[in-house]
């Protein structure tokens, strides 16, 4: 009796949304078909006297077939008015195909049903759409589009504008000066495995190929590719002697040999200016008026921007090149301090020991920075040789002040607990070995008093509430280049054979003059 009576009160309010929701689907379905021409775009946009400029450069390309096909599409034609407002008119068979396209997107576009307000025109570049001002790209539209069999058309009273990207300004139509010429200098050739065919095997097994080669360029490969459409930039170029300060400023942090030549012309000065040119580049479009206060570069630097040091600016399909005289990125935001963690486990290159094994054991505290930390147990009969070896990343060439936070909460040993006092030691190692892919497999003899020459005590206690109440100061660490550093905790196996090294991280603060 309860369910009849649920179903007595339940049906009605079903049947009402039900009613309700396919009377919005068939207002939707009306709206979208009321006074649909019986004719193809290409058809429509030909009877229109004021599109004849857009279709005789439309009929030029292999749109017209398409526009004619049943593919669905909108269109957005500019009047004989706008085209003839132009500065220049397209003139190769790139230029035209590269212009129409720019004025189509695929499938039947409905404003008020567009939900991503970023389209993306035919030409591969996107544009800025508002829907409730129907505006395109800055540009006014006709929000009243005309319908026919396979698309909607939407008058414009001015054409849009074919923007290059900021690879193509760069490439084609930027300055020279030091920076420019720098970037262009990073092009080069490149094998392309993709689009080279193989022919067979060497007697080494390697394939042969029938190569081909094509033209890179390492700033896009390496840090941001400013010839995509599919993403957003901010591009700064200073002037020379602004580019020359960044580049003395940062050459004994970014060196990758020993030697101290500041030779622009010497190995490591590509180094040094690809370290400065990453920060100049944002992954996010800055319009003018947004273009001040302090911008983070992807690689986590800030600097602060200065509009009355904007020389000129220039608005690309992707984003936004400004020429400055000068941006300076400040040493202290970009020398950074480094946590270490422990729980990293995928950063652990590796540790071993002369006989037996040791136990990792990747423990969960709440307290601990990211929530866990790690405890390296030793075996049982010699000393662990190696310890656990972590790497802290590629380190600028600087003086660090070195601490860890490591919580001794088990005694000496996780599995063999005793109430002699644990005790490690910090140092680094280098590899000696590598696989195919450049991973470490094989670390060299530790570098003595790299970071501390005695074993500190690690004594009983627990997790404070305040990390830095728990850090130790172990020593400083001068970093001699510019590369991946490995850093070694060893536990103190000649006083006692198990004793384990615990880690909750390790945090490297430099130190300037």
């Amino acid at each position: 009796m309860k369910k009849n009576l649920l179903f007595t009160i339940l049906f009605p309010l079903l049947m009402a949304a039900l009613v309700s929701a396919c009377s919005d689907r068939w207002e939707e379905h009306t709206a979208l078909n009321e006074d649909v021409q019986n004719i193809s775009l290409l058809a429509y946009l030909e009877e229109q006297s004021e599109y004849s400029e857009f279709v005789s450069l439309l009929k030029s390309t292999t749109w017209a077939d398409s526009l004619s096909s049943s593919l669905l599409y909108t269109v957005f034609p500019p009047t004989n008015e706008a085209m003839n407002a132009m500065a220049s008119i397209p003139q190769t068979a790139e230029e035209k195909a590269l212009f129409v396209a720019h004025h189509i997107v695929e499938g039947r576009l409905a404003l008020k049903s567009v939900k991503e307000p970023m389209l993306k025109m035919k030409s591969r570049k996107r544009l800025l759409l508002d829907v409730d001002a129907a505006v395109l790209d800055g540009v006014e539209l006709d929000a009243s589009p005309s319908v026919v069999l396979n698309g909607n058309a939407y008058s414009m009273a001015q054409a849009l504008e074919v923007r290059p990207t900021v690879w193509e300004y760069l490439s084609e139509q930027a300055s020279s000066n030091k920076q420019v010429d720098f970037v262009h200098s990073l092009t080069g050739r490149y094998f392309d495995e993709e689009s080279s065919e193989a022919t067979g095997y060497n007697e080494d097994g390697q394939v042969i190929y029938d190569s081909v080669f094509v033209d890179k360029n390492l700033f896009n490969m390496q840090i941001a590719d400013l010839a995509s459409e599919d993403s957003a930039f901010t591009y700064i170029i200073v002037g020379d002697v602004a580019w020359q300060a960044e580049f003395e400023k940062f050459s004994p942090y970014f060196r990758r040999h020993t030697d101290k030549r500041l030779d622009p012309d010497g190995r490591d000065s590509v180094n040094i200016q690809m370290e400065v040119l990453r920060d100049y580049c944002f992954d996010q479009a800055y319009a003018p008026e947004e273009f001040s206060g302090t911008l983070v570069s992807p690689s986590g630097v800030s600097i602060v921007i200065d509009p009355a040091k904007v020389i000129s600016s220039f608005r690309a399909s992707n984003g936004y090149v400004y020429v400055m005289e000068d941006c300076p990125i400040p040493l202290e935001a970009k020398i950074l301090p480094v946590k270490i963690e422990a729980e990293q486990l995928e950063r652990y290159f590796g540790y071993d020991v002369d006989a037996g094994s040791a136990q990792g054991y990747l423990r969960i505290n709440p307290k601990a920075s990211g929530g866990k930390d790690f405890v390296l147990d030793n075996h049982g009969s010699k000393a662990l040789v190696e310890g656990l070896v972590l790497s802290g990343g590629a380190l600028p060439s600087a003086k660090y002040r070195v601490y860890w936070r490591a919580v001794n909460n088990f005694r000496t040993s996780m599995r063999n607990p005793t109430d002699v006092v644990l005790q490690q030691r910090l140092g680094t190692v280098k590899p000696i070995e590598r696989d195919e892919e450049g991973v470490p497999t094989d670390f060299g003899l530790p570098i003595t008093g790299s970071v501390s020459t005695t074993f500190h005590p690690v004594e009983l206690t627990e997790y404070s509430d305040d990390p830095e109440a728990d850090e130790f100061f172990v020593g400083t660490f001068n970093n001699p280049t510019f590369e991946e550093v490995f850093f070694q905790l060893i536990p103190d196996g000649e006083s006692y054979t198990r004793m384990a090294v615990t880690l909750d991280y390790i945090q490297l603060v430099p130190e300037f003059n």
